[in-house]
């Protein structure tokens, strides 16, 4: 009994402060997962879009993850495009897996095993996704993965091949 509760408990915390210990709960499950990547310099309600990597068996989760603090009810919807360097595109279904809390709304999109080794070999150039509710609103976006200059200087290109082959082994 003390163990559900505390598993509904962990399932309405942020996903940004449980992934961050590297550690998702979905449900009554957990899932180990990657840390946060946060890519583009489109800031979408006030927060640039942050993505992790989960793992379930052989398959991949990717959770995208946006702040609706200004939109309450908007969340990433439709279909999440992930654009590779060497050409290829990954379309990635929306299952209806989401969740609102604390204004953050996590979208969950799950990855064959054929997805994720194309992901070790060959990095992400942009993710396209929608942002919408469930009103009518539906607004395209896209964010890169590019070298940005900020403040501290420049900030490298995330590699993810190597992140996740690291991480997919």
């Amino acid at each position: 009994m003390i163990k559900n509760i505390l598993l509904l408990i962990i399932l309405f915390l942020n996903l940004q402060e449980v992934a961050s210990q590297n550690t998702c709960f979905i449900g009554s499950k957990s899932y180990p997962c990657t840390d946060s990547y946060t890519l583009g310099k489109h800031e979408i309600l006030g927060r640039n879009p942050e993505i992790y990597f989960m793992k379930d068996g052989e398959k991949g989760i990717i959770a995208f993850v946006i702040n609706n603090y200004t939109m309450p009810h908007s969340r990433v919807k439709n279909k999440l495009i992930l654009y590779l360097d060497n050409g290829q595109i990954i379309t990635c279904v929306d299952r209806g897996r989401y969740d609102i809390v604390d204004d953050y709304a996590t979208t969950l999109y799950y990855l064959t095993k054929d997805e994720v080794n194309k992901l070790k070999k060959s990095n992400i150039s942009t993710i396209r996704y929608s942002l919408g509710d469930d009103y009518g609103v539906n607004i395209s976006r896209s964010v890169s993965n590019l070298d940005e200059e900020s403040y501290f200087g420049i900030i490298e290109r995330i590699d993810f091949p190597s992140e996740l082959s690291e991480f997919y082994k």
